[in-house]
């Protein structure tokens, strides 16, 4: 469901961040914010797959220790 909203959004921040103008120094600092708002994102997206990654394999290493120990 995260990741769903999350592909979502990313076009939406990636062609906002082409509108701007790099000159004024209005739109520099609204391009900055569009930049970590996105690397915020992927952030939180890949640290969340790492944690269901690592709790997965915990699971797994935990039934493979009750099925050794029966």
């Amino acid at each position: 469901m995260v990741r769903y909203h999350f592909l979502r959004i990313l076009p939406i921040l990636l062609i906002l961040e082409n509108l701007f103008d790099r000159t004024t120094p209005r739109d520099e600092f609204l391009l900055g914010f569009f930049q970590s708002f996105r690397f915020e994102l992927l952030f939180r997206f890949r640290l969340g797959l790492f944690i269901k990654l690592r709790h997965s394999r915990f699971q797994f290493a935990g039934r493979f220790y009750l099925i050794q120990r029966i």
